[in-house]
């Protein structure tokens, strides 16, 4: 992750429970100590910290603009982490209780906000100012409001893991990882469309394409990425190489890299 203040890079290291930490002219400056699989990343710009989720034993930790641990928020399992930009609020996701703790940038607890069974990825939108977090075993998602309540409970596929954001149509898509479908949610936080890439297939995280307005949606069981248009179409199919597991679209040179875990290869194609 990189953070724009002090330009410097921040990398997990799985192996090791730390992070590393790297400057501008590509040299390690330091080395933090976190917890166990430190996995996912949040950098809030407003008091320049850093939060990093650990995997395995589920505390979240705080990083200040000098490298130094300034808090640690024991959790035993962190599903999601999110960062809002409006309110410079951090969102955890607490799979174990069914609550989203919301964390302010004097890294006090807020808000703690019981939501579905078993709350995974968490999604900021900052058109309308409202916070979604999946709900694995309850098959939904809970929307959040700026006050920190609960404004909406709305049902999706089976394992929605993941959600994606489309600017274009103003649309939040649900990756139902297990059913093959995209659960399509509108700005008044309705459930309006199924979108169905097949049965059996299972889907994972996905990237959105400002150019044209669609989304790429990866097929980790098999070697394909689908083409979802605005119109909520499935528009195309790019062939790729085994077991696409992640997904990013460069805007500058408007190409795709898909990570193939399979086939331990990269495959670039155009957007």
């Amino acid at each position: 992750m990189y953070d724009s203040a002090n330009r410097d890079i921040y990398v997990t290291d799985q192996g090791s429970n730390t992070l590393t930490v790297i400057n501008s002219s590509n040299d390690p400056i330091a080395n933090v100590t976190v917890g166990q699989s430190p996995s996912e990343m949040r950098y809030n710009g407003f008091n320049r910290e850093l939060y990093v989720v650990s995997a395995t034993s589920g505390p979240v930790y705080a990083i200040n603009g000098t490298n130094q641990v300034s808090a640690v928020f024991n959790y035993n399992q962190i599903g999601g982490i999110e960062y809002d930009s409006l309110n410079h609020d951090i969102y955890i996701s607490d799979t174990n209780a069914n609550t989203v703790h919301v964390i302010n940038t004097q890294n006090q607890i807020i808000a703690n906000i019981t939501v579905g069974e078993g709350p995974s990825h968490i999604l900021f939108d900052p058109a309308n100012n409202e916070t979604f977090v999946t709900n694995i075993q309850g098959q939904s998602i809970t929307a959040i409001s700026s006050n920190n309540s609960v404004i909406a409970t709305i049902p999706v596929g089976s394992q929605a893991y993941y959600m994606l954001y489309n600017p274009t149509n103003g649309i939040i898509y649900a990756i139902n990882t297990n059913a093959g479908t995209l659960t399509a949610i509108n700005s008044s936080n309705q459930a309006v469309e199924t979108i169905s890439l097949g049965s059996g297939l299972q889907l994972t995280k996905s990237t959105y394409d400002p150019t044209n307005g669609s989304i790429y949606v990866p097929v980790i069981s098999g070697n394909s990425v689908f083409i979802v248009s605005s119109a909520n179409m499935v528009s195309g199919q790019i062939s790729v190489g085994q077991g696409p597991s992640k997904i990013l679209y460069d805007s500058d040179n408007h190409e795709l890299y898909i990570a193939n875990s399979l086939s331990n290869s990269v495959s670039v194609t155009f957007g």
